[in-house]
């Protein structure tokens, strides 16, 4: 009985591992499943490097990665709000993006979350004071993700979108950028606390702001 089992359950581990190699093996050279290699290849060749090198190839990983998760993301018919007029792929690469190129700084509690950005081995700018700019610039880059198919074609051509596109692309924009004012008056605000703490004791009851 006991050998029945270990052979029941090695043909199930064989039929896993099929399963598994037919889905991540890339079907052509321009693929989710090849961007998601070269990202593995990227990270496991720059933790075998050093220095500049290292940091280079690990950028171009990060890349990799961001458009591995805008392939998977955007294919993906059900992260989307509204059907198809609100898909959420081009937030979750904003989203990525924004930290691939400022950084975030974050404490959650006890803890606290660090991830550098491009930005701090370019600019050597350190990533806490560019974690508000993360924040602000996330709906503007996710706004420019979301818009790509409406003025790039399946070749990387330029294609002028139709009127209602250009509706949408609007209020898109519009939308988008309001949020990203929002978000950097909250954090100008967040400021003024820091500096004035006095502000917290004040009475704004008469006040016109």
């Amino acid at each position: 009985m006991k050998f029945f089992t270990s052979f029941f359950e090695f043909v199930i581990g064989l039929a896993v591992v099929d399963w598994v190699v037919k889905v991540l093996k890339p079907p052509k050279a321009f693929s989710w499943q090849a961007i998601m290699w070269l990202t593995v290849f990227s990270y496991v060749m720059a933790g075998l490097a050093t220095g500049f090198v290292q940091r280079l190839i690990a950028s171009c990983g990060g890349i990799f990665f961001i458009l591995f998760v805008y392939w998977v993301t955007a294919a993906a018919a059900k992260l989307r709000i509204a059907k198809k007029s609100l898909p959420l792929g081009a937030w979750i690469t904003g989203a990525l993006t924004s930290i691939y190129l400022f950084g975030i700084s974050w404490n959650v509690g006890e803890y606290q979350l660090r991830i550098d950005g491009i930005s701090t081995y370019l600019l050597g700018i350190d990533s806490g004071e560019l974690s508000s700019l993360t924040f602000i610039s996330w709906p503007l880059i996710s706004a420019i993700i979301a818009a790509l198919p409406y003025i790039l074609a399946v070749e990387f051509k330029v294609k002028k979108p139709s009127p209602a596109e250009r509706q949408y692309l609007v209020i898109l924009f519009g939308s988008q950028l309001l949020i990203s004012c929002w978000i950097q008056f909250y954090f100008v605000i967040q400021n003024w606390l820091v500096q004035y703490p006095s502000l917290l004791s004040d009475d704004f009851i008469h006040s016109s702001f």
